[in-house]
C-alpha cells in the first residue's frame, strides 16, 4: 500500500520536500567551508570582533562600473564576505558597491575627487586580452 502511494505522489512529495529545505534554508544560514586550508572559515577572534560591534559602521567599496572580470570576481567576494560581517555584527555594518565616478550625495564633488585630495591616487590598469 505503501510503495503504490509513493509511486503515485513522488512529484507532490519531492516539491514539498524542497519547499521545507529551501524554508530552513532561509531560516537558518549556515555556509560550510569544504576547502582544506579552510579559506573561507571566519576565525572565531574575528567572529568575537564582528559580535562586539555596538554602532553602525558603513563600508563603500569602489568597484562598480566597467571593469575587468577579475575586478567583477573580487567585487562579488567583497560583497559575501561583508554580508557574513553583517550577519556576525547584528546588522551593524552596512555596505555600498559604488563607482568612484558617483557623485556625493548633496553635492557636486565625486567620490574619486574626494579620494584624491585624501592622498589615494588613481592608476590605470592594462589588462591583456587573447586579442591582443
Amino acid at each position: 500500500m505503501k510503495s503504490s502511494f509513493i509511486k503515485k505522489w513522488w512529484w507532490l512529495i519531492g516539491i514539498i520536500a524542497i519547499v521545507v529545505v529551501n524554508y530552513l534554508a532561509s531560516v537558518f544560514h549556515q555556509r560550510i567551508d569544504l576547502t582544506s586550508e579552510k579559506r573561507f572559515t571566519i576565525s572565531e577572534p574575528v567572529k568575537k570582533l564582528l559580535k562586539g560591534i555596538d554602532q553602525e559602521m558603513e563600508v563603500y567599496i569602489f568597484l562598480r562600473g566597467d571593469l575587468p572580470a577579475g575586478f567583477k570576481k573580487l567585487s562579488v567576494s567583497a560583497k559575501e564576505l561583508l554580508q557574513e560581517f553583517k550577519e556576525y555584527s547584528h546588522g551593524n555594518i552596512h555596505f555600498q558597491v559604488m563607482s568612484p565616478d558617483e557623485k556625493i550625495p548633496g553635492s557636486n564633488t565625486t567620490f574619486a575627487d574626494t579620494l584624491l585630495s585624501a592622498g589615494i591616487i588613481p592608476i590605470n590598469l592594462k589588462i591583456q586580452l587573447k586579442e591582443g
